[in-house]
């Protein structure tokens, strides 16, 4: 960090302090960065098997509004000052980090840095990120969550659908422009090949690069893998189950560059209103995160973390609502419980500034944290922590199961059944009242890690045919006993082997 031409890494703290005075205001801004950056240097996060990890822009309910959500006393991993960006997690949008290209709201006429990645100059790109990662990442020592969030295009070319066919369509245009003597068929192969090799050399670079600045972090893409298991999509297939389709497996697994890349595994988990209060939602987490640990494992440079992202608000519900609805205890349970059962690192909570913009909604949120998501967090924290120890002999993580099989009948008797035929279309908004721009939030937001439905769907549309897919699917049978996954190092049964 500088002031004009002076730089802390140039003035000794000795020296800081001796020219400091009242009548200095630049020397006495220098001294408070460099005691911070002493302070929080190197911060790790918790060595335990499980971490929920706070990345929610809630300093303003603190600062500004006077509400203090206290999240150290559940344990909940939060950046100093419940910062956004800290030493503990730092989730960097696309339009903050190099020149990634995009068309705003899928606008030819918006083109950002060209539109296309085959467009970007790379060399340029990377200056600018090395740049960024200075300026939002300050700590050469940096040992946290590193989530690096680019939504516009996807960097398999056939994944972009819907909305995003348009860098499909443009890929093909650059194409045609350059090479007018092609056949149509040649040159939809030739705009495949030059976006995806664009594609994977910006994101492949650009991991490369931020790795090589803040080796200690662990770098990923938010939304990665992706498993495409949502109802809406598993009805578009006439799918069954929630787990992840054969043909998506394949697809992820041209993306092995990618997870040989990364450093850290972030896919999203997030609750949608059609899930609230069912055991579905379990068997939806556990579809993206087996596929998460099958990804992880095919690569050649080892285990990494996988932290799913996961969001309080009840997804859809309150998109065009002025009141927030929270997550239920029965929800939490077969999210982030599913997500720990499962043997993840962690869980990454994830919030907009429309969460915490008044004092209102933040007194909402300190409730909620207070009486329902706090003390679930500690107690999942510590009862990960303590099977660890007894299961895994400190080493490994547990991967705990299910008693019995899931049923209809259990869900009945759970209500979850009820609660599905209980919805009705009016639950949801209207898709057929929603503005274009409404209609096009339903799908993703643009600057923040919404959930992502699959484009092609109708996120809004509780139909009876929906509903009827919720009472037929074919839900897995639990687990029984307790497994381990043991840390790199160690092996055996109860991870008590040194490798």
């Amino acid at each position: 960090m500088s002031f004009g031409c002076v730089s802390t890494k140039s003035i000794p703290l000795t020296n800081m302090l001796a020219y400091t005075s009242a009548s200095n205001p630049v020397t006495l801004a220098l001294l408070a960065v460099h005691l911070s950056t002493l302070c929080l240097a190197g911060a790790s996060l918790p060595d335990r098997p499980f971490n929920v990890v706070w990345n929610v822009p809630s300093k303003t309910c603190k600062k500004k509004f006077g509400v203090d959500l206290k999240l150290e006393q559940y344990d909940i991993v939060v950046n100093p000052g419940q910062a956004f960006l800290g030493p503990y997690v730092s989730l960097i949008y696309e339009l903050k980090l190099g020149m990634c290209p995009s068309y705003h709201d899928y606008h030819l006429d918006k083109a950002i840095h060209g539109g296309l990645p085959q467009t970007v100059d790379l060399a340029c790109h990377k200056e600018k990120v090395a740049d960024d990662i200075a300026r939002l990442v300050p700590d050469a020592d940096y040992q946290g969550l590193g989530i690096i969030d680019w939504e516009s295009w996807r960097p398999l070319y056939e994944r972009n659908w819907a909305r995003k066919t348009i860098y499909r369509k443009q890929s093909q245009e650059l194409v045609k422009e350059r090479h007018p003597d092609l056949s149509e068929k040649e040159v939809k192969v030739k705009a495949r090949e030059e976006f995806e090799t664009a594609a994977r050399a910006m994101m492949e670079d650009t991991l490369t690069l931020v790795k090589s600045l803040r080796p200690g972090g662990f770098w990923g893409f938010y939304l990665f893998p992706d498993c495409y298991n949502t109802p809406g999509s598993i009805r578009s297939r006439k799918g069954k189950t929630y787990g992840c389709p054969q043909k998506v497996q394949d697809q992820n697994d041209k993306l092995s560059w990618l997870w040989e890349a990364s450093t850290g595994l972030y896919p999203s988990v997030y609750v949608t209103y059609l899930f609230k209060n069912m055991v579905n939602t379990e068997q939806f987490v556990r579809g993206k995160v087996t596929e998460a640990f099958r990804v992880m494992e095919s690569r050649q440079g080892g285990d990494i973390p996988i932290y799913p992202y996961m969001w309080l608000s009840i997804v859809l519900s309150c998109r065009y609502r002025e009141e927030i609805e929270y997550v239920t205890q029965a929800d939490l349970v077969h999210s982030i419980g599913e997500i720990a059962g499962l043997g993840s690192a962690g869980v990454v909570i994830w919030g907009a500034s429309l969460d915490v913009n008044s004092k209102e909604k933040c007194l909402q949120l300190e409730e909620y944290v207070r009486t329902v998501f706090g003390p679930y967090a500690k107690k999942i924290t510590a009862t990960a922590a303590e099977c660890g120890e007894r299961e895994c002999s400190g080493h490994g993580r547990c991967v705990t199961n299910y008693e019995t099989a899931i049923s209809h009948e259990m869900m009945q008797g759970a209500g979850g059944l009820e609660q599905a035929q209980a919805l009705q279309v009016d639950d949801f908004p209207d898709i057929t009242q929603l503005t274009p721009e409404e209609l096009a939030a339903l799908d993703e937001e643009e600057d923040a890690p919404f959930f992502q439905a699959e484009d092609d769907e109708e996120p809004g549309g509780a139909s009876e045919e929906m509903l009827e897919y919720f009472q037929q699917m074919e839900l897995q049978p639990g687990r029984e006993g307790v497994t381990c996954r043991c840390y790199s190092g160690w092996a055996g049964e109860s991870c008590a082997e040194e490798l």
